[in-house]
């Protein structure tokens, strides 16, 4: 049964075993059994960022299950399978349990009993409900109500009995509703809750959701505002079990001029902010969905949990049946959908669609043109993770996409050449996400055409040349800028007879707050740049010098990798590069540097900024 508690109980274990530092404890979600996914989450225990990106470079799942095996055989671990749906092929992933000099213990949580038995796994059957004194003291948990002196709680602890009945014993749904609960004081909102989940549950409902979908819709309604009612049907669309990135959140509301027509309430913008509020906005979003148990941390090891969540399958689910009754235009094609041929869409829906995603469906490899037949009012597109061919995509399907806010595509083969022309009749588009592809050239029509850009994500997109103020001319409207492993031949000043970008076109963008750029030219960090040069005031940012036979050795958010940047002259950066934010300082190649420098520098009331400092590399020293 869903939503009984196998995950929690797991996390529990996690934890526990975690914090022992004897045992090495690795969380896989696996959801949808997919060989290299499950080996690259396994990796990630084992890599830092930069050898996790080398590891998934691999094709060969043998080699890869090889690398796998040999870091196993080295270390005590636990393995933790969440969410398994099909067998496991251990040996093709790079566990071989029959090996002896693997010293390894598997734990796995699944729906399906018959997979355990094929496995060969002990089985733990979970009850698949709490008693009602269990569930009580599992709801006082998340609620902080007590049965002690508080006279309110003693007021209202009879009511919370009725609710956890109503639950049914439920471990998913009697935390959220306590969740949505906690601090209430007044017996008139719980009073409302228990006639909520009095109502029952509408016959149109799957029977898929029904135990749990009364208790979770009386949360969803419980949302205040509409931006927080949205942010969590928008979570929805992301595939089932997949790590929601705050960036990818963001880049799914998109934009003020951007409706949503709800059946019984007409049209309601979505966000309307900009710059560092829209980030703020969006942030608060994220938390107050996480405070509220619709929304949960990601389990695996993470820099900055802040910023990533998950959804429960369960409770997305709901989110798409809410989305569905309430929404029009709010489509999910299904991750399990193979062909989009099998889709009997009427025309009818194809002209509500306004939220498509394909995301993670790796073996969709084409769209027939007269798919998007009638689709006029589609605003968002996320085909990151198909095998669908950009260039045939954008020469026979996006012609009917005119309307178009949001494009996100990730090829999965490298090197394959976009035009950019192609999309200037996108006159509408916010974001626009093009990883692993090749640009032969932007220019200043590619921001005249595409004006109302606010999210420009070009990672390890190779780029060949990029003209003078591109990026100025979006100074009003561009928020977030990725370019790592992309483009890096920046200079520092547009020259009159200059043909290059600049790196003061950053300073004019004043809603910028994430910016991810790689740098070829060390003069840029010169002591001649340093008191004028200027970077807007981002939150988020990588800014790395690179040669292109020798990457850094960091690669981290909020990272700054700078090379010869004296000492002496660090006081003059540190103004400039906010270097209170920064989690990552790499500095080498210093001249002339000397033990007594070193130590006046310490001295200096600069280092007091270096307050978020995680890593520090100094290197390269000359005498």
């Amino acid at each position: 049964m869903r939503g009984i508690g196998k995950t929690t109980l797991m996390q529990q274990i996690n934890n526990e075993m975690g914090q022992r530092g004897n045992i090495f404890v690795i969380w896989v979600t696996v959801s949808h059994n997919d060989t290299k996914t499950i080996q690259n989450n396994i990796a990630r225990s084992f890599y830092s960022t930069k050898e996790l990106k080398e590891f998934k470079t691999k094709d060969e799942i043998r080699v890869r299950a090889g690398i796998i095996s040999y870091h196993l055989k080295r270390i005590v671990s636990l393995i933790i399978f969440d969410d398994v749906r099909d067998d496991l092929n251990f040996t093709d992933i790079g566990i071989d349990i029959n090996d002896e000099n693997l010293r390894c213990q598997i734990v796995l949580t699944t729906r399906d009993q018959d997979i355990c038995q094929r496995l060969g796994a002990e089985q733990i059957k979970m009850n698949a409900r709490l008693d009602e004194t269990e569930s009580l003291k599992f709801f006082r948990k998340y609620s902080y109500i007590d049965d002690n002196n508080n006279p309110n709680h003693l007021r209202i602890n009879h009511i919370a009995q009725e609710i956890c009945r109503k639950c049914a014993g439920l471990p998913l749904a009697i935390s959220v509703v306590a969740k949505t609960l906690r601090g209430e004081e007044e017996e008139i909102k719980w009073n409302k809750c228990l006639n909520f989940l009095s109502e029952g549950c509408p016959q149109k409902v799957s029977n898929f959701v029904k135990d749990v979908y009364v208790p979770l819709k009386f949360s969803y309604e419980d949302l205040e505002e509409d931006d927080l009612k949205m942010g969590f049907l928008l979570c929805s669309l992301f595939p089932q079990g997949q790590e929601i990135q705050l960036k990818d959140f963001i880049c799914y509301d998109i934009g003020p001029a951007d409706k949503c027509v709800r059946k019984d309430r007409g049209q309601r913008a979505l966000n309307t902010y900009r710059g560092q509020r829209a980030l703020n906005t969006y942030r608060d979003i994220f938390i107050s969905l996480k405070r509220k148990g619709l929304l949960q941390d990601v389990v695996e090891e993470k820099e900055d949990k802040k910023n990533s969540a998950r959804m429960h399958d369960v409770i997305r689910d709901v989110a798409i049946s809410i989305a569905e009754n309430e929404f029009e235009g709010f489509f999910n094609i299904k991750k399990f959908i193979t062909s989009i041929q099998n889709l009997n869409l009427t025309d009818q829906l194809r002209s509500e669609v306004q939220f498509l995603s394909f995301n993670g469906n790796k073996i969709l490899e084409s769209i027939p043109p007269d798919f998007f037949k009638r689709m006029a009012n589609l605003l968002f597109l996320d085909l990151r993770g198909t095998s669908i061919s950009i260039k045939e995509f954008t020469e026979t399907c996006l012609q009917k996409l005119a309307k178009l806010r949001v494009l996100m595509f990730e090829t999965l083969h490298q090197n394959i050449t976009v035009d950019t022309t192609d999309l200037f009749f996108l006159q509408h588009l916010s974001v626009l996400c093009l990883q692993n592809v090749h640009i032969s050239e932007l220019n200043q029509e590619f921001s005249k055409k595409l004006i109302h850009l606010r999210s420009i994500d070009f990672s390890n997109t190779v780029i060949v040349i990029i003209r003078p103020k591109v990026f100025s001319i979006l100074r009003d409207t561009l928020e977030e800028l990725y370019m790592q492993g992309s483009y890096s031949k920046w200079k520092a000043y547009n020259q009159e007879d200059g043909d290059y970008v600049a790196f003061e076109e950053l300073k004019d963008l004043e809603n910028l707050y994430s910016l991810h750029i790689d740098i070829d030219d060390k003069t840029i960090f010169s002591r001649e740049y340093a008191p004028s040069l200027v970077i807007p005031s981002v939150e988020y940012f990588s800014i790395r010098y690179i040669r292109s036979y020798d990457e850094p050795r960091v690669w981290s958010s909020n990272m700054l990798v700078l090379p010869y940047v004296q000492l002496s002259n660090f006081a003059k950066w540190s103004q400039v590069l906010l270097i209170e934010k920064t989690k990552a300082l790499s500095m080498c190649d210093f001249d002339n540097c000397a033990t007594q420098e070193i130590s006046s520098v310490i001295e200096q009331d600069i280092v007091k900024l270096l307050c978020n400092l995680k890593r520090l590399d100094l290197g390269y020293f000359r005498k």
